[in-house]
């Protein structure tokens, strides 16, 4: 009896121990994660606000290159602009040199965030510009959760003591209650549905509701599929329901990289999704809970990178390092079967006069009308590219050197008859 005791007082001893730790824990991550996310959110404010200023002084530059670093007046005023309704923050803008051409000068105190953008000219780093903010009131606002995270520490650290006297009451059909609602509050950030062993739909959150366009009322007791419509992003087609497997599956499972929501309204939503099924003590499955989210602007972007990689902004062209790959991987195919190819090399002669006398936005503009014709006037099996400045790539594929120079000589003689505005 006194062993058991002593094994008693034992396990009390720790479970005391756990409390204080989980309370310690609480009091200590409310703290830390806000420091973390406000730190981060500072820092990508800051960015985006270098970047910002970057781009508008890069434009400046742009205009007058051998001047922007005495136009002081213009530089300041552009770096005294509110970027999105922030004050404004210390700026310096400094030449290649690390010389330092304008400073606008604001009280940081002791702890302070800076981050740089380059400034750009014709694609050449110029310079740089320097945005700082301070810390202080980060500092002090964690002070301030800290305190309330120890406030709060000792509220669970007191509650959980009082919980611990109750852990032995509880039955099966609160542990099923328990799981089911501890799934859906783990995933409340995101889009969430849960659905009976039926598929038929128990809950959405608001924002399933959002997404979907359908609301709680509507959905409850409808079969999944007719709620949540799914369709491969790239073809549109709709995908065969996944959900049956998943959900009976011993797992969380994704559902694919490219899957899409044809919502109510008809409109289609990238996301991403998982499923995972909900199960009684027994291991009996008694539904599954659906998570989801948006994506659209994650794959935007992404492809708008993608395409960034590979092309000139101006023209639309593929850039130099693509050509240069693919002219590699023509290169290839001439080791390997019996075909021939051939490069050639474009450029405007007297470019740079346009560019002196009638500005860049003038040489831009023609730099594109030349590619557009260019384009128009080449096989689709051809490439070209803009390699830099006013020069100009072309592969023509599966040509011989004698066929390439009837055909270059061709479309530039048709070029020549046409007239640029």
């Amino acid at each position: 009896m006194q062993a058991h005791r002593r094994k008693g007082r034992k396990r009390v001893s720790i479970i005391d121990w756990v409390i204080v730790a989980t309370a310690l824990v609480i009091a200590l991550l409310l703290p830390a994660g806000y420091f973390s996310v406000k730190y981060g959110a500072l820092a990508a404010a800051v960015h985006t606000e270098a970047e910002f200023k970057a781009s508008t002084i890069s434009q400046l530059i742009a205009s007058t290159p051998e001047l922007w670093r005495f136009q002081e007046h213009r530089l300041q005023e552009l770096i005294q602009r509110h970027v999105g309704g922030q004050k404004v923050a210390a700026t310096r803008i400094l030449d290649q040199d690390g010389m330092e051409v304008v400073a606008l000068s604001q009280p940081l105190g002791f702890a302070t965030l800076t981050r740089s953008a380059g400034l750009f000219d014709s694609g050449v780093q110029v310079g740089r510009i320097e945005v700082s903010r301070s810390l202080y009131d980060l500092y002090l606002n964690t002070a301030g959760v800290l305190l309330l995270g120890a406030l709060l520490g000792t509220v669970v650290f007191t509650l959980l003591r009082m919980l611990r006297r109750r852990t032995k009451r509880l039955n099966e059909a609160l542990f099923q209650e328990k799981e089911r609602a501890e799934v859906t509050l783990h995933s409340i950030g995101d889009a969430v549905i849960t659905i009976n062993e039926n598929e038929i739909i128990d809950y959405l959150n608001p924002a399933a509701e959002k997404l979907t366009g359908w609301t709680l009322a509507e959905a409850q007791s409808r079969p999944v599929h007719e709620v949540l419509r799914l369709i491969d992003e790239q073809t549109m087609e709709a995908v065969a329901d996944p959900l049956q497997s998943k959900i009976t599956s011993d797992a969380e499972r994704s559902f694919g990289a490219q899957i899409a929501l044809l919502r109510r309204d008809g409109s289609s939503i990238a996301i991403e999704e998982n499923a995972a099924p909900i199960r009684n003590r027994k291991g009996h499955v008694i539904g599954g809970v659906i998570v989801f989210h948006d994506v659209s602007a994650a794959r935007s972007m992404a492809q708008r990178l993608t395409w960034q990689a590979t092309h000139d902004s101006l023209t639309g062209l593929i850039n130099r390092r693509e050509f240069e790959r693919l002219t590699e991987a023509a290169i290839a195919t001439t080791q390997n079967a019996d075909k021939q190819h051939v490069v050639c090399y474009l450029d405007l002669d007297q470019f740079k006069i346009i560019n002196d006398t009638c500005g860049h936005p003038a040489g831009d503009e023609l730099l594109k009308q030349i590619a557009t014709l260019l384009q128009s006037k080449v096989r689709v099996s051809d490439t070209l590219a803009r390699l830099g400045g006013d020069e100009f790539g072309l592969l023509l594929q599966i040509a011989t050197l004698l066929q390439s120079k009837v055909r270059v000589s061709d479309t530039l003689a048709r070029l020549g008859g046409d007239e640029f505005g």
